[in-house]
């Protein structure tokens, strides 16, 4: 119980500012999401034969799992929003190429600029929106 107490208190972010918080909970939060969606796809494309798409899959989730324990670090981890950053902006040209029922691909690629703004601010969000 005490060891379950202090992963507990390392994603609680006690020791950092305000803004580093907020990203820090944001990571957290699309890394959890994003474990769970990878992996349930994964394995919904072993059973279908689509192992290339599977091995995608499970190795953006292997790295959002590296992510997620690198996370609770005390220093300053601006790769991690960067390849976040990176992989989001990846799934958002997909889902942008690919679409959805009722023509949805515009809407995608609204969602890059919201989220590079969100998690690197003013400053280091521009070159994200600008790719």
């Amino acid at each position: 119980m005490q060891r379950l107490k202090t992963i507990v208190y390392r994603y609680t972010f006690q020791d950092l500012d305000i803004e580093e918080k907020r990203r820090r909970r944001l990571i957290l939060l699309v890394c959890v999401i994003g474990i769970f969606l990878l992996f349930f796809f994964s394995y919904q494309d072993i059973v279908d034969g689509n192992f290339l798409e599977a091995g995608i899959q499970i190795t953006a989730g292997l790295w959002l799992l590296f992510c997620l324990v690198m996370l609770a670090s005390a220093d300053r981890i601006n790769w991690i929003y960067a390849s976040i950053t990176a992989i989001l902006f990846a799934l958002f040209l997909f889902l942008a190429a690919d679409g959805d029922l009722e023509g949805s691909k515009i809407y995608w690629s609204f969602l890059v600029s919201v989220f590079g703004f969100y998690i690197h601010g003013n400053r280091r969000g521009m070159p994200w929106i600008l790719v």
